[in-house]
């Protein structure tokens, strides 16, 4: 395992059983907000590691002659799922945690919470509906759900404007197939940081 604090903190937590965390999730931590929004069905975390993760699996070997992928909804080799947390684990890399340290040490921040219509989290994070957890991918599909959503005083949903009109974000595959290599996955990772 790599030397990186804030990755390897983020999976120690993951990896906890959820009845014996300390911490749920980041609309928990944030209760206030997660009531301003209207409660935990009107709140999401805005970026999730654990399929980004699997994105940076996807970049570092979907080249490699043994790997066999197939991306549409999901992220596949064979029926191996790559975003599933048993697979994560025994194909953690230090050049991925490397790139998902900066937003791991700011996943559980105010920053990663947004307002959802009810029941758009589910969907949303939903890995068989190739959103991914991803604001970028999930706002550009749903953008007359997004327009009321930024139309809210406490949404801060302005930066995404523009991002959803960027063809890049049409689907998963578009999207995954958008990053030459790591270091331009490092690039979106700081852009979201960021955010």
């Amino acid at each position: 395992m790599c030397s990186y604090k804030e990755i390897n903190e983020w999976f120690k937590w993951k990896n906890t059983p959820v009845k014996d965390r300390k911490l749920q999730s980041v609309e928990e931590k944030f209760n206030d907000y997660t009531k301003i929004c209207g409660g935990d069905n009107e709140t999401d975390v805005l970026y999730n590691i654990l399929y980004l993760y699997a994105i940076g699996l996807y970049i570092k070997t979907r080249s490699e002659p043994n790997m066999e992928y197939f991306v549409s909804n999901r992220i596949q080799s064979g029926r191996q799922y790559l975003h599933s947390l048993k697979y994560i684990n025994s194909h953690r890399d230090p050049d991925i945690d490397k790139c998902l340290n900066p937003l791991a040490a700011v996943y559980f921040s105010y920053g990663n919470l947004t307002v959802m219509w009810p029941g758009g989290n589910t969907l949303k994070g939903s890995g068989n509906n190739g959103y991914y957890d991803n604001p970028d991918i999930f706002f550009r599909k749903y953008k007359e759900w997004f327009l009321v959503l930024k139309g809210k005083e406490y949404a801060f949903l302005n930066v995404f404007v523009k991002r959803i009109e960027d063809e890049k974000f049409e689907s998963l595959k578009t999207f995954v197939d958008s990053f030459k290599d790591l270091s331009e996955f490092a690039k979106y990772i700081n852009e979201i940081v960021k955010i």
